[in-house]
């Protein structure tokens, strides 16, 4: 988004910042950043973003398979529709948390709701693509799925571009307020698929869960300043400790007692995380063999090689060169 978003005029560096963000933020893998600062960049881009959300409407069911593999290719592996979208709704953190996506179902219909629990100005501009998602989900089952759509907010511009890829005129207003709607018979979303393969799916669900665990392990505040102290290592070295304490307090715009507060909180403290670091990153390197053992020393550090070598024997039990060579 922020990439179309300079396409169109936007100053990205700008959008970060006013979200309390850097670009380290949205970068690191597994990645999340706070409601808050999501909510406040969309309010910042929504100027922009126009052209992106009409990008979306000629997304096919690859280029969503590209962005979210393992989501996508169980969602197309269930034993009806109705499957795959409560595959959708349970794993979509996923993708991402912010707002609600939940099914409503009655005895002839099915409606999914989409509640926005943003700022309202943002409307149905974040509904539309995660019901564009769904409605292509639909497509793969069925050839024509029969659906009714209702947005909160005022239609944007060429809205009837929305009516033309649902196949139905969209519904704008809604009296509910926030309330995203996308409703379909049961009939359809019961119907069996003929293709649908238990044993894959089995595969398929056990790294799903494997990816969510992985999500929420990076979410501890101890995980996210162990990262932040890993990316100030490999960009520049490590020259002093307190320097490197002062620099992450300020990119995650912490005070020092805060920071410290809540790392004891979790039962870690800064000087453990800088040190599992420090191994880490000198085993990064050390594996590579590409540098000499003063530069690694250096990088890390350490004033000097001899300290460098008391350091990390304390920490793996073997010399920086044995290790090398145990891994050439």
């Amino acid at each position: 988004m922020l990439a179309a978003c300079q396409q169109q005029g936007g100053d990205p560096a700008a959008i970060l910042l006013a979200g309390g963000l850097t670009s380290f933020d949205i970068e690191r893998e597994l990645g999340r950043i706070p409601a808050h600062s999501h909510y406040r960049m969309l309010q910042l881009m929504q100027p922009y973003l126009a052209s992106f959300h009409e990008t979306i409407l000629s997304y096919d069911i690859a280029q969503l398979y590209q962005h979210y593999p393992p989501l996508i290719s169980l969602c197309l592996n269930q034993p009806s529709p109705r499957a795959a979208l409560e595959v959708l709704l349970a794993y979509r953190p996923i993708i991402g948390s912010c707002d609600e996506l939940r099914v409503r179902r009655g005895g002839q219909v099915s409606q999914y709701l989409y509640l926005n629990q943003g700022p309202a100005s943002l409307g149905a501009s974040q509904a539309i693509p995660n019901f564009i998602m769904i409605f292509r989900i639909l497509r793969f089952y069925l050839d024509a799925p029969r659906i009714s759509v209702g947005f909160t907010g005022q239609p944007p511009p060429r809205h009837q571009l929305l009516d033309h890829f649902f196949a139905t005129r969209c519904r704008w207003e809604q009296r509910e307020q926030r309330e995203n709607t996308l409703t379909i018979n049961n009939l359809q979303l019961d119907s069996l698929s003929p293709s649908y393969n238990e044993p894959l799916a089995r595969l398929q669900l056990a790294q799903l869960v494997q990816i969510c665990a992985d999500i929420a392990e990076r979410s501890p505040f101890a995980y996210l300043v162990g990262e932040r102290i890993r990316h100030k290592i490999q960009e520049r070295g490590l020259e002093c400790d307190a320097s490197l304490l002062k620099e992450v307090c300020a990119a995650m715009n912490v005070s020092r007692w805060t920071l410290n507060r809540k790392l004891q909180g979790e039962g870690c403290s800064f000087s453990t995380l800088l040190r599992e670091a420090r191994v880490n990153e000198a085993c990064r390197l050390l594996g590579e063999g590409l540098q000499p053992l003063q530069n690694i020393s250096d990088k890390v550090g350490f004033s000097s090689q001899s300290a460098f070598n008391r350091f990390f024997k304390a920490n793996t039990k073997m010399t920086p060169l044995a290790y090398r060579n145990a891994r050439q």
